[in-house]
């Protein structure tokens, strides 16, 4: 960017002395002030107990994914803007949870609560963040995975799908939540 010199600073000045600034009457919010800033939730209660074994809890195991690949899943159908919505991450959520630092029992039992807690607020999009697991020793990264088998089989979930980069990119997931 050019730097300013002395002589166009004086001209503009002097263009500007007869100028008499707007006095404001309704205070102009932008767009970004507009949308709300979600609150990320950290569930800091007892976790629910889960009665049924891993096993058969998810019945039909998902396949693993990598740290950079992005999710999709879609249990019922949806009309064509709810899906753009979805996949463009232009739908306003406000609550959301992030699950780093936590292990792979511990982070089961917080998002069950959460996802549990989010429907019974009726919160119809919400945010899960898990992360790309980099720190993993595994191959995969293992809090990703598990988001996506639970997701896959909590029967409550209308469609998720990995999250715009503003948002955590394929660390974070979108979750369209079917309501009460």
């Amino acid at each position: 960017m050019k730097d300013i010199t002395d002589e166009e600073k004086n001209l503009f000045a002097e263009a500007m002395n007869d100028v008499t600034p707007l006095q404001p009457t309704v205070e102009k919010i932008s767009v970004e002030q507009q949308r709300q800033k979600p609150k990320f939730v950290r569930i800091n209660r007892h976790p629910l107990e889960i009665n049924s074994p891993k096993s058969e809890l998810y019945e039909t195991p998902a396949e693993r994914v990598s740290a950079h690949e992005s999710l999709f899943f879609q249990r019922y159908s949806m009309n064509k803007t709810d899906l753009k919505a979805l996949k463009s991450g232009s739908f306003h959520y406000h609550w959301s949870i992030d699950l780093h630092g936590y292990s792979e029992s511990e982070a089961e039992k917080q998002l069950l609560n959460f996802l549990e807690d989010a429907r019974n607020n009726q919160q119809k999009h919400i945010l899960v963040v898990h992360g790309k697991g980099y720190h993993s020793d595994t191959d995969a990264p293992i809090l990703k995975n598990l988001v996506n088998q639970i997701l896959r089989s909590w029967p409550h979930i209308i469609a998720f799908c990995s999250a715009k980069p503003k948002d955590g990119g394929t660390g974070a997931t979108y979750v369209f939540l079917k309501l009460k």
